[in-house]
């Protein structure tokens, strides 16, 4: 069977857009895993708990020490779920990472904890900014069957598109008892973003990938047998210009069943025609109220639910919301965050007529404050707005990249990444933050120029000329990333990607090793074999106990 018939279908993707999560079912042979768990459970011999196997974990290392994870990865189930979600040019990350979670003592099946907060993941290697688009995929597989009990990862379905995962953060931190539900999840407390937490748990072959922003958490193992969990990333590396998936339908519809009870149907539209490689974000089917008064009178209401509809309706309207534009910038500041980000996107679709204020409301003290928390992370609601907007926002936003404001300009230069070709306009200024003086700045200036990507000649060149003065090892990663996603137009780059094949930095070495693999041509082998030679992989075999 070729590769077609294992990509994903509508209703799938359309499930991943709302919830954050898929799986699918491998058809290999029972030895195979087998031999996968035994190989693992070498790898950690001597440990017994979580704080003793720090002590022998392979960390990155476990694929070359378990090679047989290969034949997992290379599953056509498994490659046709990923090049669904991430496009048939996706590439591993370089972080993979074996989780291991050891039964607790006396383990006799009673009520599970969660053994760690509910949380996001960082970026291993620097940190990233979180992309609502499904730039990346975690991909999480457990070389045995996995009932709830064995302690598998648990997500919060829908979380991939929020920032705060409660309204409580201390209490988040500390909360760790947990109920089965007769649904299969576990019951969360009301002050979480989502009052239910799935278990991806299932039988032996299953492989489940998540949106890299969902929140999610790990529950206790109250049986008698150590769960390994092999955990990797997946980066995107080109925009969309269709869909990857097996398509039947063109137009967004919510999916016959979802976790997620909200109506974010402005944001999953978007979501799902960017994915499409839809010129119109916007674009849809669905019918919407003319009443722009009432849509107005409606997000003043004190029910969220009522709010978020109103936010909705009014990004449907498009221009003729108009009128609309102070409401949904107050709206930015609601209480309850899907309202705020439906906000952001309804503004993003009324056009011109929000760039002035959606500018001002990027200036807020608030917008400062939160980018402070973690200055390349937090991305403002506010610059998907912008983004959403497209070529007319594109010349403010070049503006800004000259601010005096560290958030401003680090939003700027987000929001023009994710403009696609619109923002090539502002390459040659995206060009010259790369020497700003901020870390977060200048990061951001790389991403975006890896994701414009034209015209090639220029981004090249300019990486090319910083790599060698650029003394933040993260912005070097963001170099090679930006490379990669250049693929073939980085051929110019192969003497400075042979460079980074000796940098000090590990993940920048595996990065510009991806980067040549994508230029794929005889000089770029040649670049790629000394690097190769160095770290040939001699793994163990599995040590009899």
């Amino acid at each position: 069977m070729s590769l077609s018939d294992h990509l994903l279908d509508d209703e799938q993707i359309r499930r991943f857009i709302t919830d954050g999560h898929v799986h699918v079912q491998t058809e290999l042979p029972e030895a195979l895993h087998e031999r996968i768990w035994e190989k693992t459970a070498s790898a950690f011999d001597g440990a017994d708990s979580l704080d003793a196997s720090w002590r022998v974990n392979p960390l990155n290392n476990i694929l070359p020490q378990v090679a047989e994870i290969q034949q997992i990865l290379d599953a056509p189930q498994v490659r046709g779920a990923l090049t669904s979600l991430l496009g048939p040019g996706y590439i591993m990350h370089p972080h993979r990472h074996c989780h291991p979670n050891y039964p607790r003592e006396n383990g006799d099946g009673s009520d599970q904890s969660l053994i760690m907060p509910v949380h996001k993941d960082g970026h291993a290697g620097g940190p990233r900014p979180r992309h609502r688009n499904p730039r990346w995929a975690i991909l999480f597989y457990y070389p045995q069957e996995c009932p709830p009990e064995l302690g598998p990862t648990c997500i919060l379905p829908g979380t991939q598109h929020m920032h705060r995962l409660s309204s409580d953060g201390e209490k988040q931190r500390e909360f760790r008892d947990v109920s089965p539900q007769a649904d299969g999840s576990y019951g969360l407390p009301d002050y979480f973003a989502r009052p239910d937490a799935i278990p991806l748990s299932g039988p032996l072959g299953r492989v489940w990938i998540m949106h890299f922003d969902v929140g999610h958490s790990v529950v206790e193992n109250v049986l008698e047998k150590v769960r390994w969990g092999q955990k990797f990333v997946f980066m995107r590396t080109q925009q969309p210009d269709g869909p990857s998936w097996n398509s039947q339908e063109s137009a967004w519809r919510s999916p016959e069943t979802t976790r997620v009870a909200d109506d974010r149907e402005l944001l999953w539209t978007c979501l799902w025609n960017w994915m499409y490689g839809a010129d119109d974000l916007f674009a849809t089917e669905r019918e919407t109220s003319a009443d722009v008064k009432a849509a107005r009178e409606q997000l003043g209401s004190q029910d969220a639910a009522e709010r978020l509809r109103a936010a909705n309706e009014l990004g449907f309207m498009r221009t003729k919301a108009a009128s609309a534009v102070p409401d949904l910038i107050g709206a930015l500041q609601d209480e309850h965050e899907p309202v705020r980000v439906t906000a952001a996107y309804a503004l993003g679709a009324l056009g011109a007529a929000a760039i002035g204020p959606l500018m001002a409301a990027l200036d807020d003290e608030q917008e400062a404050e939160f980018f402070a928390h973690d200055t390349t992370i937090n991305v403002s609601s506010v610059a998907h707005g912008l983004a959403l907007v497209g070529a007319p926002a594109a010349p403010r936003l070049i503006d800004a990249l000259a601010s005096p404001l560290e958030h401003v300009r680090a939003n700027a230069a987000y929001a023009l990444s994710e403009m696609g070709e619109a923002g090539s306009l502002a390459v040659d200024h995206l060009i010259a933050a790369i020497s700003d003086p901020s870390q977060a700045v200048a990061r951001h200036a790389v991403s975006a120029l890896g994701m414009i990507g034209e015209p090639a000649d220029r981004i090249v060149a300019a990486i090319a000329k910083a790599y060698d003065t650029a003394d933040d090892e993260s912005l070097r990663s963001y170099m090679m990333q930006a490379c990669i996603r250049l693929g073939r137009k980085a051929e110019a780059a192969i003497p400075t990607l042979e460079k980074a094949t000796r940098d000090d930095f590990a993940y920048v070495r595996a990065f510009a090793v991806e980067a040549l693999a994508r230029i794929d041509t005889a000089d770029a082998l040649r670049a790629t074999v000394p690097f190769l030679r160095t770290m040939r992989w001699f793994p163990h075999e599995p040590r009899k106990r």
